[in-house]
């Protein structure tokens, strides 16, 4: 009888193994046939019209650079001129 926990959770998983590969078989794994439709841009708005900068360049090798960083990750050097 020092078994029959052992025993019922092999079974368990069992079960729940066969269950979720005949979910993935179906293909009905939550995922949406259709995207979502991305919003409509005003006619004045343009994706560049971004007043903070995306990007800084170092000043020594002129590598673009997250903006929000100190250093270049190509030479590690300074951001700042």
């Amino acid at each position: 009888m020092e078994w029959a926990p052992f025993l019922l959770a092999m079974v368990v998983v069992a079960v729940l193994q066969i269950a979720v590969w005949r979910r993935i078989q179906r293909g009905d794994i939550g995922v949406t046939e259709v995207a979502p439709q991305p919003p409509d841009r005003d006619a004045n708005q343009r994706a560049d019209d971004d007043p903070t900068p995306t990007a800084a360049t170092c000043p020594a090798c002129g590598t673009e650079n997250d903006s929000g960083y100190d250093f270049c990750r190509r030479c590690v050097r300074s951001l700042q001129p």
